[in-house]
């Protein structure tokens, strides 16, 4: 088997092939994208790439058997061999549903398969990446994932943690927020809204007197496990601290006395 392509891409394929075949060569790559160009239609499978050959003029090509079909791969930049690029996934929690996403580079169609060890039992992995499910075991479980192209393939460990039932971990989140110091002069840290990898959303932060009286308003989003509120400004006595959340409402009882 002898095939030409004509210019400019001047790539010639030489080999045999012990398949029954159907010569079929289109050639037309003149951009840079990555073209899988079908060389070869087999009436039966075509398993191994070995017989051929490739000269051309284009820096990067790579031959492809896949099912009854020889793939030229064909581009004017590097064709690269997968990587896995997600380092960590989120944490989940027991019995809600979770959903994240493996994701790997180089040239496609990339599949990415779960290798060695296991996933959270209730979740599983498609072979775009795609983790989904709702688990049904806490702990900490690693497994091997595999991302494979038509160059080869590359793996990378991973893991996902699995926590108890969200309210549970919603209940010790709330009872570990702490205002200090506490009595205080007038400047003050609240803490605490963080366990593991849950957080608490807080979405404003308000002070009243014992009258009930709003005195003070801070609304923000939290971007750190610790910020400052200040009372400098108002007289001795007892006021109350309002943190509203996404999850709901944590009031502490703060003393002012200098």
């Amino acid at each position: 088997m002898s095939l030409n392509a004509t210019p400019p891409n001047k790539i010639k394929v030489t080999g045999s092939v012990s398949a029954s075949e159907n010569n079929k060569l289109i050639i037309n790559n003149t951009t840079n994208a990555i073209t899988a160009h079908p060389i070869i239609e087999a009436a039966s499978g075509i398993n191994s790439t070995t017989p051929y050959t490739v000269e051309k003029s284009l820096p990067y090509t790579h031959l492809s058997a896949t099912g009854t079909q020889l793939l030229l791969y064909a581009s004017t930049t590097p064709l690269l061999l997968p990587v896995i690029t997600t380092a960590t996934l989120p944490d989940g929690f027991l019995e809600t549903a979770y959903t994240a996403n493996i994701i790997a580079d180089g040239l496609a169609p990339i599949t990415l398969s779960l290798e060695d060890g296991n996933l959270p039992p209730g979740l599983t992995l498609a072979d775009d990446g795609k983790i989904s499910g709702t688990p049904t075991t806490e702990g900490t479980f690693k497994f091997m994932v595999k991302a494979t192209n038509p160059l080869g393939y590359t793996m990378r460990e991973l893991s996902i943690k699995i926590e108890g039932d969200v309210n549970i971990v919603e209940t010790r989140l709330i009872a570990s927020v702490q205002a200090y110091p506490n009595p205080t002069r007038g400047e003050f840290w609240v803490s605490g809204f963080e366990v593991t990898s849950y957080e608490l959303q807080v979405t404003s932060y308000e002070i009243f007197d014992v009258m009930g009286r709003k005195l003070l308003t801070s609304p923000l989003s939290l971007t750190s496990p610790e910020t400052t509120l200040n009372l400098a400004h108002l007289p001795n006595g007892i006021y109350f601290l309002k943190i509203t959340t996404e999850n709901g409402v944590i009031t502490k009882k703060i003393i002012k006395n200098e």
